[in-house]
């Protein structure tokens, strides 16, 4: 009887102990490594770590939030003034991706659950990096600013000229095209952040340790905004070409 019963305390303390002192769900974590298919060089093992894989999550919201709602939101006034577009059209460039998200969501959300979803992660940050890069694309391919070529024609007279006037040679559909498609990038590769990637980190680590990490995640999403806004209005300031 004395044995039974020192055995069934070891078993209950076997038990306990890893609820306890556990703040890893050891069975979310993948074994493969990091790396793109067979190519996993040895360098890149010390990121197949939670806590490194929230680092770089943390900088994905916290960059998405600055780019989204921030920059795009900031230059908005920039760019209605040196591309002539309408009201309507810097309205469209801004809700793209809202509207892109609105779509795909869903879609993403679904796959990306019953999949891996680290890699889907992984292709929302590409993606999303590839609309900031065309979103800033027009800078280098329109050519320089001209100020005040015409003062008396305006975002709405530009339009009633039919832009056959010269000083609507910017005011150039295939640029507002690429904003549009840049944004609607930008809203793909945004869709798994608030999906997949809250309910991996609620699938990655102990009960009792995921609400503090989900915290850090859902402060850096409010942190990215403002630092957005922040960033976008020191740029402000700062010549349309500063090479010139």
């Amino acid at each position: 009887m004395k044995h039974n019963a020192e055995s069934g305390a070891n078993l209950v303390d076997a038990v306990d102990k890893p609820e306890e002192q556990n703040d890893i769900d050891d069975s979310a974590i993948t074994t493969t490594g990091c790396g793109i298919g067979r190519w996993r060089p040895r360098c890149l093992q010390c990121f197949a770590h939670p806590i490194a894989f929230m680092m770089i999550l943390n900088t994905y919201c916290l960059v998405e939030g600055a780019i989204v709602s921030g920059l795009v939101n900031v230059s908005l006034s920039s760019l209605e003034t040196r591309y002539k577009f309408t009201s309507f059209q810097t309205g469209m460039i801004v809700s793209t991706i809202d509207l892109t998200v609105l779509v795909t969501v869903v879609f993403i959300s679904y796959f990306g659950g019953n999949s891996h979803k680290p890699r889907w992660l992984g292709v929302g940050v590409f993606i999303q990096g590839l609309g900031a890069l065309l979103y800033a694309s027009p800078q280098f391919i329109t050519g320089n600013y001209e100020v005040g070529r015409d003062a008396n024609l305006t975002l709405e007279g530009c339009e009633e000229a039919g832009n056959f006037s010269p000083d609507c040679s910017e005011n150039s559909s295939n640029v507002y095209f690429v904003f549009i498609l840049a944004n609607i990038l930008g809203g793909i590769g945004a869709a798994p952040l608030f999906t997949i990637g809250v309910s991996y980190i609620d699938d990655l680590f102990h009960p009792k340790r995921a609400p503090i990490w989900l915290g850090i995640f859902f402060v850096l999403s409010g942190v990215g905004p403002a630092a957005g806004f922040g960033i976008g209005g020191a740029f402000l300031s700062v010549y349309v070409d500063p090479w010139r």
